[in-house]
C-alpha cells in the first residue's frame, strides 16, 4: 500500500499490510532525492539543509515541492506521483523495497497559463500510454478579487479575512483616518477618505477566533508586511484593525506582530498587481515512460479567465481539482471535478487535441438556495464501464450523475 505522509522528507510511504492490523513499513521515497541523490542516508547536515530549502523553493504563489497525490497502477508496479512544484514524478516500485525514479514530467513554461505547476492529481490511461495531471491554483484574479481556500492556521491570537490586491493598494494609498468593519466576506469603510468603499473579502480557514456570521469594528491602520523585523508603518491603536500586504512569512506571524501592536483583527491583502489565471489539466504522452512530452494542456473558460465576467463568477473557484481516466473501447476520457464550473469530461484519446465532451454545471438562485451555495464541486468517482459519476460539492453534499452518450443534449439530456 503506498501513501502520502506530511514529513519533511519521503512523503511517499509503502507499508505492508498483510496483517491490516499491523502495517509495516516497507520504504519511502521523497522529492529531495531528485535535488541530491542520498541526501537523507548521508546525515550530512548542509545536504539536508540544501534539500530542505530546494523543497519550499518552487514555481509561482505555490513554491513547496511537496507530495499531493499518488496512483498506482492496477498491477501495483509503478505509482505515479503529483509531487507539487517537484512535478509529475514516475516511480518503477515493483521492488517495493527499492523503488526506482523511471522520470519526471515537468514543463512550467508550457504545461501552465501562468507558470505555475501546483502537481495535485493525477491518473492514467489503461495502457498507461496518456497521463491527465491536474494542477490546483488558488492563486487567480489576485487584482480584484479576495483569494479563497486560504488557511489562517492556528495560534492566531486575532481573527482576519484576505483580500484582493486593490484592496491593499486603495489601503497603502490611504494608511490612516479610515474606520469601518469586516465581516467574514467584506472590508467596509465607513468614515474617512475612503467612505463608502467596500472589498470582497474571505474570512481564513482554520482561524481559533472566527467572526462567523459577525462582525468586528474599529479603525483601519496600513502597517506593510509584518514579518518578524519589519517595522511596523504606523502605531497601531488597541483594537484597530490592521491592514497588511501578504507574503515574506506566514500568516500567523503577521497575526502575532498586529496583536502584538494592538490589533484586535487583520485584513491581509493580495500582493500581485497582475491577475493570473486560474489553472487546468496538462496531458502527457507517455508512451515512452522515461520520456514523457507534454501533449497539450486544457483550461475552462473561467480556469483561463484573468478577471471575473460573463460565465465567470466573481465568487467562484475555476481550478481544476481531482481527476480520474477511463478508457472504454477506443475511447479514453478524463472526468475532473473543477469547483465552480462543475464535472467537466474531457475526450483525451488524441492527447494532443483534447475536447470537452460533457459537463454538468447549475447556476442561478433557485439552484443556489437548493445547494446551499454556488457550485463547488471537489472529488469525483466513476464507475468503471457504467455510466455512473459521483460528485462531491462542497456546499450542496452528493451528486449522483449519469452520464449519456453522444446527440443526448439534442435528446434534452444534460
Amino acid at each position: 500500500m503506498g501513501v502520502t505522509t506530511e514529513t519533511a522528507y519521503g512523503n511517499f510511504h509503502i507499508y505492508e499490510i498483510t496483517d491490516p492490523a499491523n502495517p509495516v513499513l516497507v520504504s519511502y521515497w521523497g522529492a529531495e532525492e531528485l535535488f541530491d541523490p542520498g541526501v537523507v542516508a548521508s546525515g550530512d547536515f548542509g545536504r539536508n539543509l540544501d534539500a530542505a530549502l530546494w523543497l519550499l523553493d518552487g514555481f509561482g504563489a505555490s513554491a513547496n515541492r511537496f507530495l499531493h497525490d499518488v496512483t498506482i497502477t492496477a498491477d501495483g508496479t509503478r505509482a505515479y506521483l503529483a509531487n507539487w512544484d517537484a512535478g509529475l514524478v514516475l516511480l518503477d516500485i515493483s521492488d517495493p523495497a527499492n523503488p526506482q525514479l523511471v522520470s519526471v514530467a515537468l514543463d512550467p513554461a508550457n504545461g501552465s497559463l501562468d507558470g505555475e505547476v501546483n502537481s495535485h492529481s493525477v491518473w492514467p490511461s489503461e495502457d498507461g500510454t496518456i497521463v491527465v495531471e491536474g494542477e490546483e491554483d488558488f492563486s487567480a484574479w489576485e487584482a480584484t478579487v479576495a483569494p479563497g481556500n486560504v488557511t489562517f492556521g492556528n495560534g492566531n491570537p486575532i481573527p482576519g479575512v484576505m483580500a484582493a490586491t486593490s484592496t491593499g493598494d486603495a489601503f497603502e494609498a490611504s494608511q490612516t483616518g479610515n474606520g469601518g468593519f469586516i465581516t467574514a466576506s467584506s472590508v467596509e469603510v465607513t468614515s474617512g477618505p475612503l467612505t463608502g468603499s467596500v472589498f470582497g473579502a474571505n474570512e481564513f480557514s482554520g482561524n481559533n477566533s472566527p467572526l462567523g456570521e459577525g462582525s468586528y469594528a474599529g479603525n483601519f491602520v496600513w502597517i506593510g508586511q509584518a514579518c518578524n523585523g519589519d517595522p511596523i508603518l504606523n502605531p497601531l491603536g488597541a483594537g484597530d484593525i490592521a491592514v497588511i500586504r501578504r507574503g515574506a512569512c506566514s500568516f500567523a506571524e503577521k497575526s502575532v506582530n498586529a496583536s502584538n501592536g494592538g490589533a484586535g483583527a487583520i485584513v491581509v491583502t493580495n500582493n500581485n498587481p497582475n491577475s493570473t489565471p486560474w489553472s487546468g489539466i496538462r496531458i502527457w504522452n507517455y508512451s515512452d515512460p522515461a520520456n514523457p512530452v507534454l501533449a497539450s494542456i486544457f483550461d475552462t473558460e473561467c480556469s483561463a479567465s484573468t478577471a471575473p465576467g460573463g460565465n465567470c463568477d466573481a465568487r467562484g473557484t475555476y481550478s481544476s481539482h481531482n481527476v480520474l481516466v477511463e478508457t472504454s473501447g477506443n475511447k479514453v476520457k478524463a472526468y475532473i471535478s473543477w469547483y465552480s464550473d462543475g464535472v467537466v469530461v474531457v475526450d483525451v484519446t488524441n492527447p494532443y487535441a483534447p475536447v470537452e465532451v460533457a459537463r454538468y454545471h447549475r447556476a442561478g438562485a433557485e439552484f443556489e438556495a437548493e445547494n446551499g451555495g454556488i457550485q463547488d464541486i471537489w472529488g469525483i468517482y466513476k464507475v468503471p464501464n457504467e455510466p455512473w459519476i459521483y460528485a462531491s460539492d462542497r456546499n450542496g453534499g452528493l451528486y449522483i450523475l449519469k452520464e449519456y452518450g453522444s446527440g443526448s443534449a439534442e435528446n434534452g439530456k444534460d
